[in-house]
């Protein structure tokens, strides 16, 4: 049986977190003994992890009590931006000997697990280009040591071909492959069905997912969303997660004078029912890897308008599953057709329809045992 870790952040509500709690549990549990590392014991989908089947551990346990708390943070600081790598590894990763050590997000995961002593996979999520946030926020002095850390991996899975040619292009790695996220088309028809826990109301209803982040480009949705307020007062725009810009967004949206418009309904543990009733789905990222919202809109045959972006780009075959937009006022006007033209609207949804039968989770699952069995 192989012995295999997984090291991500958290369990927050992101698409890298979704997908591996979606592969963990379709893996065979005959075959491999899995043990899930975290660097912060937070956030919505640890909820779904088994812990009868999968060794769960965090380095940092958040706790209502003040010393703990603090020391927490203390620990953060030192562990994340001030111990020698080396040191830091030795301190986070368990002391057991793993046939795979996978880092399954880019950045502080990635950067540790190269100094694992056996095979070592990195899983790239996002478009580095574009969307460079380990470089951002510091995790890597220079593009040269990001590059050298990727380069000491055996394997490099990228969830698009977009994103496998920036590593194989840009950073110059030859040892990689592409494997889409695990979409569970069954699970997510099932769970369209359940109540739903957000008000819809009358009217032409969107609907977008993702952290509040700068990349999600929501500042400039929200505006768009004002400009057609004007040609149709019933527009409503559903945003679905949390992150760090909501107060920055909530004040754009009340100068845009959109509050009775734009809702944030927050993280949401099962957003499909929302999505089934809404009339559009919007993806107006600045940088995305793969588009897992956007694989989930097909599935339920929702119309797709997004910006043009690696990931989704790929995912909606240039077009031929959803609109692609080359700019902000371009993704506005269409918007604003899908609002007033129901053929246009029809139209999209058959190419919704049609896209979601290329997602078949069984060659995804066999790729990735592929993968681990080639050892």
């Amino acid at each position: 049986m192989l012995k295999l870790l997984f090291f991500i952040e958290s369990f927050s509500g992101g698409g890298a977190e979704k997908a591996l709690v979606t592969l963990l549990s379709y893996l065979d549990y005959t075959r491999y003994e899995i043990t899930l590392l975290t660097f912060v014991n937070t956030g919505p989908l640890k909820y779904d992890i088994n812990p009868k089947k999968i060794h769960c551990q965090s380095v940092i346990n958040p706790s209502p009590k003040p010393f703990v708390s603090f020391w927490n943070k203390v620990k953060y600081v030192m562990l994340y931006h001030y111990l020698p790598i080396r040191w830091t590894y030795r301190w986070i990763v368990p002391p057991k000997d793993f046939d795979i050590y996978i880092a399954f997000t880019e950045g502080f995961v990635t950067k540790l697990l190269a100094f694992a002593p056996r095979r070592k996979i990195a899983w790239v999520h996002t478009d580095l280009i574009n969307n460079p946030w380990p470089l951002k926020i510091g995790i890597y002095k220079d593009w040269e040591e990001e590059k050298s850390i990727y380069t000491s991996y055996d394997d490099v899975v990228c969830v698009s071909h977009s994103v496998e040619d920036i590593m194989k292009n840009y950073y110059g790695i030859s040892n990689t492959q592409t494997i889409y996220n695990l979409i569970d088309t069954e699970n997510i028809l099932k769970l369209s069905i359940a109540p739903i826990e957000t008000t819809i109301l009358p009217g032409f209803n969107i609907v977008t997912i993702g952290r509040l982040v700068h990349e999600k480009g929501y500042d400039k949705l929200i505006p768009i969303i004002a400009k057609l307020k004007k040609k149709r007062n019933d527009i409503h725009l559903y945003i679905i997660g949390t992150g760090p810009e909501k107060s920055k967004l909530e004040q754009i949206s009340y100068e845009n004078g959109v509050v009775e418009n734009v809702f944030f309904v927050g993280y949401q543990n099962n957003p499909y029912p929302l999505m089934r009733q809404s009339d559009l789905m919007i993806c107006a990222s600045r940088a995305e890897g793969f588009g897992l919202t956007i694989a989930e809109a097909m599935i339920l045959g929702l119309p797709i308008i997004s910006m043009k972006c690696a990931g989704t780009t790929e995912l909606l075959r240039d077009g031929q599953y959803g609109e692609i937009c080359e700019s902000y006022e371009a993704l506005a006007s269409s918007i604003s057709r899908a609002s007033q033209d129901i053929t246009y609207l029809h139209e999209l949804k058959g190419k919704a329809s049609v896209g979601k039968e290329q997602f078949d989770i069984r060659q995804s699952i066999q790729q990735m045992e592929i993968l681990f069995d080639s050892i």
